[in-house]
């Protein structure tokens, strides 16, 4: 298929390839900022293991494995899609999904580099969830979207605060919150 300038567009498959090569130098990024912050944990006196030392296996782990996805989705001829932004999208010719794709790596980004850094877990959940079900769940009413998005982070925090005894990721959490005044 042909664009409006003579170049011909990228394919499906190629298309395809771009996201996932895109998402595959997100989980590269990721994976090494939790290799570097790993390697960083202090080692108490008295442990006979490292604290980090399980966060720097799985972050290497999964850096090799985003580091393969990427080299495949080269292959598939990821670059030569991406840098043909305008030539044609699977929704048309206005490059929606590579742009709908960069805003979810953004927001992702945005909710474990700012909103949990100074939000309570629960309430940084409800505003992320609320932007990206607008974003990609068109047909949703937004009473529903607003119920999910209240409702999923803490039923995630209880389970994870009241079943496993782990906290969830963040300023604290409401669930915690609640959880030690039930208790005192």
């Amino acid at each position: 298929m042909e664009h409006e300038s003579g170049r011909q567009r990228p394919s499906p498959e190629e298309r395809e390839a771009r996201n996932g090569f895109l998402v595959g130098l997100g989980l590269l990024a990721l994976s090494g900022y939790v290799l570097v912050t790993g390697w960083f944990i202090p080692n108490p006196e008295t442990w006979q293991t490292a604290p980090a030392l399980l966060p720097l296996v799985l972050a290497g782990g999964l850096f090799i494995m985003a580091g393969l996805i990427t080299l495949d989705t080269i292959r598939e001829g990821a670059l030569r899609a991406l840098f043909d932004i305008g030539g044609g999208s699977a929704g048309g010719v206005d490059g929606r999904p590579l742009w709908r794709t960069l805003f979810a790596m953004v927001a992702i980004g945005v909710f474990f580099f700012v909103l949990l850094r100074f939000l309570k877990f629960e309430i940084a959940a409800f505003l992320f969830l609320i932007v990206m079900m607008r974003m990609y769940w068109h047909e949703g009413k937004l009473y529903v979207q607003i119920a999910v998005a209240a409702v999923l982070p803490f039923i995630l925090s209880g389970m994870f605060e009241g079943l496993f005894g782990t906290p969830m990721p963040g300023n604290g959490n409401l669930m915690q919150d609640l959880m030690y005044w039930l208790r005192h």
